[in-house]
């Protein structure tokens, strides 16, 4: 299986409109015509069959606050596989590729908002943090928002640990 890597700014149109595609057949929340759910990304690993788009997982890259602690962090968001291609190892195969492509930068930490169990199985562990973020829907800013973090994942990139009493300041919206 083949995993392809988009930068957030190459993806052509065509691929914009196949992600969308995909991503409104996965999910119940609506992507109306866009290939991101409320912010754009900035890299994309996507999976084809043919010239048509099967599998798609995307990574953003940005500080936040743990604590009083400024820390850089990748967080992994709309992944999905094509309901007629699911129990294939796509999803499987992408997060290992994932998990790869973060260990190559920066980022302390790769955090995502998610509970299922192919998470836990390559690493990451819930954790009960208080979040502060931004809320969006339909890719509007709506309020700041805080509450615990109950779908939290986080999987250390490094020797330094997660401080799971830390109140954690997204600085943004979810992934």
């Amino acid at each position: 299986m083949k995993i392809e890597r988009i930068e957030e700014m190459r993806l052509t149109g065509a691929d914009e409109a196949q992600i969308n595609t995909l991503l409104l057949s996965a999910f119940d929340d609506s992507f109306a015509d866009r290939s991101f759910h409320q912010q754009r990304h900035h890299v994309r690993l996507v999976v084809r069959e043919g010239d048509a788009v099967i599998g798609h997982m995307a990574i953003c890259y940005r500080a936040i606050r743990l604590g009083s602690r400024l820390v850089t962090v990748a967080g992994l968001a709309e992944v999905a596989a094509s309901p007629q291609h699911r129990g294939k190892g796509i999803a499987g195969a992408m997060l290992t590729a994932a998990i790869a492509e973060v260990a190559q930068t920066r980022a302390a930490f790769f955090i995502l908002f998610g509970d299922r169990p192919i998470y836990a199985g390559r690493g990451f562990v819930a954790m009960p943090n208080s979040l502060t973020y931004t809320a969006i829907s339909g890719a509007q800013t709506k309020t700041v928002a805080a509450g615990t973090g109950s779908d939290l994942m986080v999987m250390p990139m490094g020797a330094e640990p997660w401080d799971a009493s830390a109140e954690v300041d997204l600085l943004g919206l979810k992934f």
